[in-house]
Order: structure tokens, then C-alpha cells, then sequence
């Protein structure tokens, strides 16, 4: 999945992401995981994932870049629009979804 950027340094995740784009709209896969933007829901094995509206839209963001190293003005501005909001509002955001997803197969966070 995308990394949150902060500062220069680089870093690549190795999750890959399925999409897959039908009538329903577009749905994003990944390890046991389906990411339905549309219905603003993330499914775990068949088993509803509950996320705070913000947190969606930051893994909304994440999955759809997935690959790609994100700013942390990239990640606010698309869960948080122009609402002024500190970079602890972002980081607990990130910890919630680290801790919601758990890790890979390989044992790392889907988030880095």
C-alpha cells in the first residue's frame, strides 16, 4: 500500500492492489481485504471493517495511490478537505487504520 511521507525519505510498500471496476463502481482489493469507495465500505473475509468517516477517506486516498509515497498535505486535504487540523489529527488517523488493518502475510503493516 502507500506510505505517508514526512520529509524526504522515500519508502515503498510491497502490497499489491487489485482493482477491479464494474457497474457497482470501482472496488479496490488486497490481501483479505475489499475497499468499496462507493458504498464507503471496507470489508475484512466477508466481515465489515467499522472506520470513522475520516479514517475512510485516508485509506481511500492511501489505496487508491497505492505505491506512491503521499505528503501529509496530500492526505489531509483529501480527508479533511480545508479544514485546519494538526499533524497529530493525521498521525492518529494513520495509528487507527494501522491498527484496524494488522499486518500482511509477511508480518508488515499494510501502512508504512
Amino acid at each position: 500500500m502507500s506510505s505517508v511521507a514526512s520529509g524526504t525519505a522515500p519508502v515503498e510498500a510491497g502490497i499489491r492492489i487489485r482493482l477491479q471496476c464494474g457497474v457497482a463502481g470501482i472496488r479496490y482489493t488486497f490481501a483479505d481485504y475489499e475497499l468499496d469507495p462507493q458504498r464507503r465500505r471496507l470489508v475484512r473475509g466477508g466481515e465489515p471493517v467499522t472506520l470513522s468517516d475520516r479514517h475512510f477517506e485516508v485509506l481511500h486516498h492511501l489505496v487508491s495511490h497505492a505505491g506512491a509515497v503521499l505528503s501529509k498535505d496530500a492526505l489531509v486535504a483529501a480527508a479533511w478537505g480545508d479544514v485546519a487540523v494538526t499533524d497529530n489529527s493525521l498521525e492518529q488517523a494513520v495509528s487507527a487504520l494501522r491498527r484496524a488493518l494488522g499486518t500482511g502475510a509477511d508480518g508488515r503493516p499494510f501502512i508504512e
